[in-house]
């Protein structure tokens, strides 16, 4: 949080106040599961030396989800959505490097998180009782689960299409789009490319609406061919933020309003508002609603077919959430896209690294192909299986090229979402009620 450019939001001691007092909100809000989980773990009575051993793990699952919901809460403004968006920092994010990942297709991050819990606690539990047995069990479910998944889901069904992908600088400037968007293009054979991905807020077709379309036309097999970026909407006050596809000269084929926003991204969140009505800094929030707030979808995106094959377009935050492109998935979309703009979290490299991650579980769970191109951040072309196809993982201009396979089949994640985490809630009440009534009992006698 502190790594945060937040010159756009304030100036001066302004910086400070709003990198300390964003950090203390977050880092509060985020601990509270773990909170949660050692409330649980005391109220169920749990023990490694105990029976019941194994709903430590099912217990930090749950914290997990609940912790979630929770900042969503803490964070929701004009803009905001309620639901267990907020994935960072999740132990589930330990295992995508990992052939475990492919665990994420039969549940999920939180199937991953559960598994991750697992390995610790059976470990801790082998250790301290000299008994190999816990951890060897957890282990060998895990990897027979995990080769499921990956057995089922390895080869793609669809058609094959050649992507590109652009990167920009960490900067904001039309000009220097178009003119290195014109330069590094020109690298890549005439007519190979299927779709070209473009970072969010692109700002093609505005300056040099010829030099751009020729420049796409070029390369693409079709000569009206397809694009996708993020535009912001034309309007007075403010606007919304467009998923959009386009011809190779600009004009839309389809467009849809953004569903997800971020606080401090795109809105600030009704407490932040409470502190800078408090400290007197109102003209921050003013200047922050002049630079970069916008208005929201009332639905989620659906995705679009182009040449027999359907194109899950998402924006930037998207990314941070893995219930938006499973349900892009589930709605029909056999290759994921991300247009991202992330100059501002994007210099922090503990948050690019664990986009990479982010980017590869949706990938692998839904086993899809993912494409990322973003300004002030990493970009990368991903196959359904979590390998990069190609990546440029440094900042500044550049383009990525790559084959890719579509696919509909959909896993059991992309069908049922988080069911690990319902079941999971179930078996902590159940346990809970027990308790419960036995306590009474106890107590009547």
């Amino acid at each position: 949080m502190f790594g945060l450019r937040t010159a756009e939001i304030a100036q001066g001691i302004g910086v400070k106040f709003v990198a300390f007092t964003a950090a203390l909100i977050m880092v509060a809000s985020f601990a509270l599961g773990y909170v949660l989980f050692v409330w649980l773990h005391r109220r169920l009575r749990l023990s490694l030396a105990g029976r019941r051993w194994w709903l430590i793990p099912v217990a930090w699952m749950v914290a997990e989800y609940a912790r979630a919901v929770l900042f969503s809460i803490v964070s929701f403004g004009p803009g905001g959505r309620i639901g267990a968006y907020w994935s960072f920092g999740n132990v589930g994010y330990w295992l995508v490097d990992t052939p475990l990942v492919f665990i994420s297709r039969w549940g999920g991050l939180y199937a991953l998180s559960l598994t991750a819990a697992f390995l610790v606690v059976a470990s801790l539990r082998s250790w301290r009782q000299k008994d190999w047995r816990p951890i060897a069990v957890v282990l060998a479910t895990a990897v027979v689960v995990s080769t499921a998944g990956w057995a089922l889901f390895a080869q793609p069904n669809g058609q094959k299409r050649d992507i590109v992908a652009v990167q920009f600088g960490n900067e904001f400037s039309p000009e220097a789009f178009s003119a290195n968007t014109t330069t590094l293009l020109s690298s890549i054979p005439a007519q190979s490319a299927d779709a070209v991905i473009l970072p969010e807020y692109s700002h093609l077709w505005e300056l040099q609406p010829e030099a751009d379309t020729a420049a796409l036309t070029r390369i693409l097999k079709r000569d009206d061919g397809l694009v996708i970026d993020s535009v912001q909407e034309k309007s007075q006050g403010l606007g919304h933020n467009l998923i959009s596809y386009h011809k190779s000269n600009g004009d839309t084929l389809f467009h849809q309003q953004k569903y997800f926003s971020v606080p401090g991204g795109e809105y600030v969140p009704y407490v932040y508002q409470v502190i800078l009505a408090y400290v007197g800094q109102e003209q921050l929030l003013l200047h922050f609603n002049e630079q970069k707030s916008i208005n929201h979808g009332d639905t989620p995106e659906l995705p679009f077919a182009f040449e027999g094959v359907k194109y899950g377009a998402l924006a930037c935050s998207g990314i941070i959430a893995p219930e938006l492109y499973r349900g892009m998935t589930a709605r029909g979309a056999e290759i994921l896209t991300s247009s991202a703009s992330i100059d501002t979290m994007g210099i922090s490299p503990s948050y690019s690294d664990q986009v990479i991650k982010m980017a590869k579980l949706h990938a692998v769970a839904n086993a899809r192909p993912f494409v990322q191109a973003s300004r002030g951040g990493y970009s990368y072309i991903i196959d359904q299986n979590g390998g990069f196809v190609d990546k440029k993982l440094e900042r500044g201009y550049g383009v990525l090229r790559g084959e890719v396979t579509s696919n509909s089949s959909r896993t059991t994640y992309s069908y049922t979402s988080d069911w690990v985490v319902i079941v999971g809630i179930f078996v902590i009440i159940s346990m809970a009620a027990r308790y419960w009534k036995i306590d009474n009992t106890q107590k009547e006698t």
